[in-house]
């Protein structure tokens, strides 16, 4: 069967847009998974195996195309 899971963040004051990352191998090489708009606070990945782990990372973009992670 499939499983989902929901990921949640505070929203970043002047974004122009988010991006998250995914992993499924320890924590390590993580790979762009979605890019977001601006007053986005929240992601479903659906479609997941049950029981498989995977990690995420959100990273938040700036007005000057800055990147910065952000914590969940």
């Amino acid at each position: 069967s499939s499983s989902k899971i929901n990921i949640s963040w505070t929203d970043v004051a002047n974004e122009t847009s988010y991006e998250l990352y995914r992993s499924s191998n320890n924590n390590a090489n993580y790979l762009l998974f979605a890019t977001l708009p601006a007053n986005t606070t929240s992601f479903i990945d659906s479609g997941l195996f049950a029981n498989s782990i995977h990690y995420y990372i959100p990273g938040v973009i700036s007005p000057a195309k800055k990147f910065d992670f952000i914590k969940l």
